[in-house]
């Protein structure tokens, strides 16, 4: 069965909530707009590290033979990465290493 959970980072507080502690979030004048929600994609990485939209990835490509960073997205009614799409594939030889959110440098690389 698929787990269906979230992450969300807070717009405000500059801090990723994971789920254990989303629970934990006051919910006196809680904005739903404060939040950016990243969902589960219910596949692990390489270390077995839940992967989530808004990961980033690092791994090799067999689209264009090298070591690849990319984005996990979520488009066409499914979990992939730009522009190499090889995340359903090839998963289990990705390892999660930081998020947009809190690592945008590793895209820069």
């Amino acid at each position: 069965m698929r787990k269906i959970k979230f992450r969300a980072w807070s717009k405000e507080d500059k801090m990723m909530f994971q789920w254990p502690d989303l629970g934990n979030v006051p919910l006196l004048n809680f904005d739903m707009e404060t939040f950016i929600w990243l969902q589960f994609t219910n596949l692990l990485d390489k270390n077995g590290k839940e992967i989530y939209a808004g990961d980033i990835l690092k791994g090799f490509s067999k689209n264009n033979g090298k070591t690849t960073i990319t984005q996990v997205s979520y488009f066409d009614k499914e979990f992939g990465c730009y522009p190499d799409n090889e995340l359903n594939i090839m998963w289990k030889e990705w390892e999660v290493i930081g998020n947009i959110y809190e690592n945008p440098e590793l895209l820069n690389n």
